[in-house]
């Protein structure tokens, strides 16, 4: 099996006394105006992910970008920019999703013997879908 390409990503960390999002949900822009992915509210996943009265958003990007661009992103996804906004950190991980190229095929899962599954999202697909799909494919091979 020829090893996978991994893509980079870069997790930024902005804390605000501003509410911009309200529910729990990971939210994406579907037109891909910019660098971000998606971005989810930390304190509404759970209150204690952020000081009281704050709120930390947790932003996705998967190409390389500054502070600027992560900014000017978030204002066309949220209408306009708290103030207070504040980066805390941003964290690069160079190896974080397998790279899927077009038209590249992969099996969902392998099995290597009777006993003895592989699982993962560098086999199905880089996400956390892929990762949990690849895992219920094995699993059932493993029960039939």
């Amino acid at each position: 099996m020829v090893p996978p390409r991994f893509n980079l990503s870069t997790t930024w960390y902005f804390a605000t006394a501003e509410k911009v999002q309200t529910d729990s949900f990971l939210m994406v822009d579907g037109e891909s105006r910019g660098p971000i992915v998606n971005l989810i509210a930390m304190d509404q996943v759970c209150s204690t992910f952020a000081p009281p009265g704050m709120q930390l958003l947790s932003i996705t990007t998967l190409i390389p970008c500054n502070e600027n661009e992560v900014k000017a992103h978030l204002r066309l996804m949220i209408g306009k920019l708290p103030k207070d906004l504040q980066l805390i950190k941003e964290y690069h991980i160079p190896r974080s999703l397998p790279g899927f190229p077009p038209n590249h095929i992969r099996s969902n899962f392998l099995q290597i013997s009777d006993e003895l599954f592989i699982a993962g999202d560098y086999l199905c697909g880089p996400s956390q879908n892929g990762a949990l799909l690849s895992g219920r494919l094995a699993a059932e091979a493993a029960i039939s």
